[in-house]
């Protein structure tokens, strides 16, 4: 967990810098909408991966 975290330390940074492409590119993989409104605000909506894990039954 520490490593994970040492990784995404500059995370903000590195997101505030890349190019726009680059960051759509990297919401969409990651199912993330951005909805700006007229008034300023944003609206961030993730929509996250289902993991399906099955169990075989006895032998």
């Amino acid at each position: 967990m520490k490593a994970l975290v040492q990784a995404l330390r500059d995370i903000v940074g590195t997101l505030a810098a890349a190019e726009p492409t680059d960051k759509a590119d990297l919401y969409r993989e990651l199912r993330v909408t951005l909805r700006y409104d007229t008034s300023g605000t944003v609206t961030v909506q993730a929509q996250p991966r289902g993991v399906t894990v099955r169990v075989g039954g006895g032998t």
